[in-house]
């Protein structure tokens, strides 16, 4: 599927919801930020078939675009979790889960960011499986259950 554009680069684009059966791993929705001043974030969803295939189901995803202040021409900036900041460039994006049966990644701290999902993926199933992003001891914490 083509991307969406999103928001500019000075601008933290996230997932707000999605809705459809994501059973198998290849139906996912996905959030690339801009890592240039010059371009838009985009924002992808995916899945193995068309809405016209039988059996298929549609996937719909949701995503917004954050930013404070007027339009600059700088890239957004990102925090690690001791509150240190940098663009896309040089801040890697938190990961939680993978080949596991649950994870957790400490985020930054919520006193001084915000934080969203940018990629969900896998085989949600049954009602046991989440995603979210939830405040902790005062850090945000990103569970895939």
């Amino acid at each position: 599927m083509k991307p969406w554009s999103l928001y500019a680069a000075d601008a933290f684009s996230y997932l707000t919801g999605f809705q459809g059966r994501m059973q198998g791993s290849g139906k996912w929705f996905q959030i690339d930020q801009a890592t240039s001043p010059d371009l838009s974030s985009t924002f992808q969803a995916h899945t193995c078939g068309s809405s016209s295939d039988v059996g298929i189901t549609v996937l719909l995803g949701f995503a917004r675009s954050y930013r404070v202040g007027a339009h600059t021409a700088r890239l957004a900036n990102f925090s690690n979790r001791d509150g240190m900041l940098a663009d896309i460039n040089n801040r890697p994006e938190y990961v939680a889960g993978g080949n596991v049966a649950s994870d957790v990644a400490v985020l930054a701290p919520v006193d001084n960011a915000m934080c969203g999902l940018t990629s969900i993926q896998g085989d949600f199933e049954g009602n046991g499986e989440s995603v979210q992003i939830r405040d902790e001891e005062g850090s945000a914490k990103a569970a895939a259950v």
